[in-house]
């Protein structure tokens, strides 16, 4: 169901006729003159590596076509709605996990990470931040670890939601 909604939510959304968006604009005028390893700004790569290899990636597999950038927006999309199943799941009955993922999928207030590659990091750092509530629920605390990093490392706002998961979700190591 969760799928059949992000499904639902881009054929909307490919109707309208996607397009770059804001900074998809200069990632992809950077790429083309600076070139790919370029497109995101150095910065970038050294303080948030998961966010830099993302919008390197898929800036590079779109080449400047934003239909297939928003086909890999959307895919990441469907990742981020299935892993918070999936962490929600591990902690509350049915229906509470499709419940809150559909809230996810369906909540207008998100569209531009729905639609704006260049913001999509968020998305990736939401996918592993569940995948790492979901991880640590059953014990995996390495991976669970490796799966917090990627998400702070991806985008920031992540960090106090996986600092309560590890104190509460967590248990002795």
């Amino acid at each position: 169901i969760v799928a059949a909604l992000v499904g639902a939510r881009s054929a909307y959304y490919a109707l309208l006729g996607p397009r770059l968006i804001l900074d998809d604009w200069l990632v992809t005028y950077r790429g083309r003159f600076s070139g790919l390893a370029h497109s995101v700004p150095e910065v970038t790569r050294i303080a948030q590596p998961t966010k830099w290899l993302w919008l390197t990636g898929i800036f590079a597999l779109a080449d400047e076509r934003p239909l297939v950038l928003f086909a890999l927006v959307t895919l990441v999309n469907l990742a981020a709605a299935l892993a918070l199943y999936y962490a929600v799941n591990r902690f509350f009955p049915a229906p509470v996990p499709l419940l809150v993922a559909g809230l996810w999928v369906l909540t207008a207030n998100h569209s531009s990470l729905t639609v704006w590659a260049a913001a999509s990091q968020a998305v990736v750092s939401v996918a592993c931040c569940c995948l790492g509530i979901t991880l640590l629920s059953k014990g995996r605390w390495l991976a669970a670890l490796v799966a917090f990093s990627a998400s702070t490392l991806a985008y920031e706002f992540t960090i106090p939601i996986c600092f309560v998961a590890s104190v509460l979700v967590g248990g002795p190591w």
